[in-house]
């Protein structure tokens, strides 16, 4: 099924019984394709589905980097990097909803729940993980240069303190390093006493 600037396709096992799908696009002009509307949202899906999106406009290489779909299926939001194929996205998703294109500049941070060179007496360090658009899907943290591990429980990411960062030890330098599912990456440097 295909509309102008839109053309989807399902597997014969996407959906449990038959239905008469709706497909339709609008102009958007905040992002870098229509909108297309795919049918309604709480139609089920038993497979996912391939997508492929044009753009509403000419993008230049530097553009064409940044772009992600991002689905909007009324209770949340998936965003996806998509594949450039003969000047269309293609992109998988498994809801169904409104797709568009957005041009993601935006760079991914953490935030640390201890002030910058204070005294950490707690069991653990916290980053609260943010990005404008999609998801962090890289993250790296160094403590005095050497790789240390954290853990993900969903936008936040966490050491818990052990022989690598014992008490007493001083102040210490934590480098952190995301990137966001648009590609863009940021490094951001913290200090604690410990």
């Amino acid at each position: 099924m295909k509309t102008e600037n839109a053309e989807i396709s399902f597997s014969k096992k996407s959906f449990y019984d038959a239905i008469h799908f709706n497909m339709s696009e609008k102009p958007y002009a905040e992002a870098a394709s229509n909108t297309v509307s795919l049918h309604t949202i709480p139609i089920p899906l038993h497979d996912s589905y391939s997508l492929k999106i044009k753009p509403n406009r000419k993008l230049r290489d530097e553009e064409k980097d940044k772009v992600v779909m991002e689905l909007d299926y009324g209770s949340d939001k998936n965003v996806i990097k998509g594949k450039w194929n003969n000047g269309w996205v293609e992109g998988q998703f498994n809801r169904l909803g409104i797709v568009k294109l957005i041009i993601d500049n935006s760079l991914p941070s953490v935030s640390p729940n201890w002030k910058d060179g204070s005294l950490v007496n707690a069991s653990s360090l916290r980053l609260k993980g943010e990005t404008a658009v999609g998801d962090i899907v890289s993250f790296r943290a160094e403590l005095d240069g050497k790789w240390l591990r954290f853990t993900r429980v969903k936008n936040d990411f966490i050491y818990v303190f052990d022989e690598k960062c014992p008490k007493g030890s001083g102040l210490r330098t934590l480098k952190v390093m995301t990137t966001n599912t648009a590609g863009n990456t940021n490094t951001q440097t913290f200090t604690f006493q410990r």
